[in-house]
C-alpha cells in the first residue's frame, strides 16, 4: 500500500485539532458518515500519560501502539493529520517517533498526512523524508504559530523547511 492522496487540496473541510486521547477517538467513531467525509482531524500525539483505563504505559512503545490501535479501530482513514510536537522525538533506538507511528499504521493499512513544523530539527526532517520515500506520501500538513507568522523570516523559513524535504508549497496544507 502506498499513500492514495488523502485530500483534494480543492475540498474545504473541517479539522477539529484533537489530542490523542480514548475520549477523543471515540467522539471520531460515532460520527455520522455524511459529517466524516468532510471532517479531517489533526491528532496531537501526547507524551506517556495515564491512560482512561487508569494505568501507565510501560515504555513509550507500548503508548505509541496504543495511539496507532485507537487510530485504526476509530478513524481507520489516510484523512487525518499527525502531529507529533508535543513528544521528545528520538526513542532510545534513534528511531523517530513519527517513523514508529507511520510504520505501525502501515501495518494496519493507513497511511496519514505527516505534520511539519518551521523548526523541526534536522533528524526529524530526516525521518519525514524517509516516511516520505517509504510510503509514497505526497501530502504534509505545515503547522505555523502565531509568533512565527509574523517573524519577518517567515518565507525563508517555510522554503527552507520544504526544500529540505522535497516538497512544494502546494503539496503542503498550511495550518
Amino acid at each position: 500500500m502506498k499513500f492514495d492522496g488523502g485530500i483534494n487540496m480543492n475540498n474545504k473541510f473541517y479539522m477539529p485539532v484533537m489530542k490523542s486521547k480514548h475520549g477523543e477517538f471515540l467522539a471520531l467513531s460515532k460520527l455520522r458518515d455524511p459529517v466524516k467525509k468532510n471532517v479531517i482531524p489533526l491528532l496531537e500525539v501526547t507524551p506517556l500519560e495515564w491512560s482512561a483505563e487508569g494505568k501507565k504505559p510501560k515504555t513509550i512503545e507500548d503508548h505509541l501502539d496504543l495511539f496507532c490501535k485507537r487510530y485504526a479501530q476509530n478513524w481507520n482513514t489516510n484523512c487525518c493529520f499527525i502531529d507529533t510536537v508535543l513528544m521528545k522525538h528520538k526513542e532510545n533506538d534513534d528511531t523517530h517517533r513519527i517513523e514508529y507511528i507511520f510504520n505501525r499504521l502501515f501495518e494496519k493499512s493507513v497511511c496519514p498526512i505527516p505534520v511539519l513544523h518551521v523548526h523541526n530539527s534536522n533528524s526529524f526532517v530526516a525521518a519525514i523524508s524517509g516516511i516520505k520515500g517509504k510510503y509514497g506520501i505526497q501530502e504534509f500538513g505545515l503547522r505555523i504559530i502565531p509568533d512565527e507568522l509574523t517573524s519577518p523570516e517567515i518565507e525563508s523559513e517555510i522554503n527552507s523547511i520544504l526544500e529540505k524535504i522535497g516538497i512544494t508549497a502546494n503539496a503542503c496544507h498550511l495550518i
